[in-house]
């Protein structure tokens, strides 16, 4: 889960929350029904990557404490949404800070991050090649089921954006050729794209597809597989596949009504998952690695986080809406 420590003054302060979060995540399933036949003394692991993961994460998930895990997942999400529903349109508005987030933008956030889980515990094709190509025409097909879709779709984007970004087909098509035209560059000796970047709207995003472009796509991602077998790390770009096409989903525009839908998306799906899939590691074409515990256990962290975000932000001054 996100560190502990993540808001903390002290070492000691972070372990303080740390054993908190765990005893009441235990409580919770040992009422569920769930044993642990684990040693209970204490064992403190400093964790240098703010956003990794022990490797305790990809064990196997065994199908009895996924179902606990999702029911005490429902029960977070269920108490927040009770609570969200009774705020006062003045109430959505109310940030902690003038520059803060705004309790709707805590929600759309956590919305997003149901989405980022789901994607995250979709399998990968082992043969790298395969993994990309296929990534790319997964993007596409997504690309042309949006002519019969709404023409623009608004997606929570990164933190640093705060706030929705707003996508049409075409603007994806321009944001996924360029990340390519970066990775080739890369290739050449410049530096490599970052990891985040911002999605400005350009005046032809509107415009109806070009089919050129789609076509610029297949060639330069053929280019970038060739390269690959040189300089791997341009294998990051098939993640990028696969969230651009994310962005063309069209969930609910209401905020409270988008993150129901995208949490009730995640739970169902991970209730699919046989013992096989429980227990696999999801290796991304650029090494990177995930399973659906390290997804579930960064989920039943996300949720009490930002409902008590949304506590201290409720408990300050109201200030006007901007998103």
């Amino acid at each position: 889960m996100q560190p502990a420590g993540e808001s903390s003054a002290s070492r000691e302060e972070a372990l303080a929350k740390a054993r908190g979060v765990l005893a009441a995540h235990r409580a919770a399933f040992e009422r569920l029904g769930v044993t642990f036949d684990i040693d209970r003394e204490e064992v403190v692991i400093d964790w240098q990557d703010a956003w990794g993961a022990p490797l305790a994460l990809l064990l196997p998930l065994r199908p009895s404490l996924l179902r606990a895990a999702v029911a005490h997942l429902n029960e977070l999400e269920t108490e927040l949404d009770a609570s969200l529903s009774t705020l006062s349109k003045a109430e959505w508005a109310r940030r902690d800070a003038p520059d803060g987030w705004s309790v709707r933008l805590v929600v759309d956030h956590l919305a997003s991050g149901c989405g980022l889980f789901l994607q995250r515990v979709e399998p990968w094709p082992l043969d790298l090649d395969e993994a990309q190509r296929g990534a790319l025409e997964e993007l596409l097909s997504r690309v042309a089921l949006s002519k019969d879709a709404p023409s623009a779709f608004e997606q929570f984007g990164w933190n640093a954006e705060n706030g929705r970004v707003r996508w049409t087909a075409r603007k994806v098509i321009r944001v996924v050729h360029g990340l390519q035209e970066a990775w080739l560059k890369y290739s050449a000796g410049s530096p490599a794209p970052p990891e985040m970047g911002r999605h400005a709207d350009a005046d032809d995003d509107d415009n109806d597809l070009d089919e050129r472009d789609i076509a610029a796509l297949r060639r330069d991602d053929s280019e970038l597989r060739r390269i690959a077998r040189e300089h791997p790390r341009v294998r990051e770009i098939t993640f990028w596949y696969r969230y651009y096409r994310d962005r063309l989903i069209p969930w609910p525009d209401d905020e409270l009504e988008r993150w129901r839908m995208m949490r009730r998306a995640f739970r169902e799906r991970l209730l699919t998952f046989d013992e096989h899939e429980l227990a696999s590691i999801r290796l991304a074409p650029s090494g990177g690695t995930t399973s659906v515990r390290q997804q579930l256990a960064l989920a039943l962290a996300h949720v009490p986080i930002h409902a008590a975000q949304i506590d201290q932000i409720r408990a300050g001054a109201t200030t006007p809406d901007r998103d």
